[in-house]
């Protein structure tokens, strides 16, 4: 993988094992849920730029993947 493009990646492998990980969190399906439903609201808010801007490392790096390469958004 190019060196331009590498942290990209990585910040695309952190979100999966975050959401992955939300399952293991807790036994109560209402704390995985809001862990997910939060980073599918991230996710939209920084796809259609709204609010102030990410402050989650990860995010942070996707919006910055997704102003500089051509990523698809709608596959996250």
């Amino acid at each position: 993988m190019p060196k331009t493009t590498q942290k990209y990646y990585y910040g695309i492998h952190a979100l999966f094992l975050e959401a992955l990980k939300s399952r293991e969190v807790s036994r109560e399906a209402s704390i995985c849920q809001t862990r997910l439903k939060w980073w599918e609201e991230s996710l939209i808010d920084v796809a259609l730029g709204r609010g102030k801007g990410p402050k989650e490392p990860v995010t942070v790096l996707l919006k910055d993947a997704k102003e500089k390469t051509h990523i698809n958004y709608q596959l996250l």
